[in-house]
């Protein structure tokens, strides 16, 4: 299940996680205020961590919510930070990668696996790389992906979210 825009999909990234992502799987994305969220809504997606490649999501069919509490919230919310959990959202890799860039056939983001020694559900949310003519269709896939995440609604806990248990 590689596509051309995306090669690192079709194979596993990380030796600690369970492979590459299945279309299937439900993706949850940790809503923690001020970093994602503000008074019970949800900022935008962080830009420059998608353009890095960098924006954490976890895969809930291969923890559990308490795992993903102590892997995720726990070290986000740890401390004099200021930080609180608001929540989650979560939405199927095929509804993400389903996003086009503009009016053409390019998926307009990758998932990847990046398994870590106490946490294999993690993996990572990026754009695609993208030709030059494509790049202002990045605001709009951006609103595309934030509203794929808010069909689900924002869970109060990771309880409601489709953790294996």
């Amino acid at each position: 299940m590689s596509r051309p825009e995306c090669p690192a999909e079709g194979a596993q990234q990380s030796e600690h996680s369970p492979g590459p992502i299945d279309d299937r799987e439900p993706i949850v994305y940790i809503l923690v205020d001020p970093l994602t969220s503000q008074a019970g809504t949800v900022k935008d997606l962080l830009k420059s961590k998608l353009k890095q490649g960098t924006l954490s999501v976890c895969r809930c069919l291969h923890c559990s919510a308490a795992e993903a509490n102590a892997a995720v919230v726990v070290p986000l919310t740890a401390g004099t930070l200021g930080r609180s959990f608001q929540g989650a959202l979560w939405a199927t890799a095929n509804r993400i990668r389903d996003i086009r860039l503009g009016m053409s056939d390019v998926g307009a983001f990758c998932l990847v696996d990046d398994g870590k020694p106490d946490y294999r559900a993690h993996a990572h949310l990026a754009y695609s790389p993208a030709d030059e003519k494509l790049r202002n269709a990045r605001e709009a896939a951006r609103a595309n992906l934030k509203a794929a995440f808010l069909e689900n609604g924002i869970q109060p806990s990771l309880a409601t979210c489709p953790f294996f248990e």
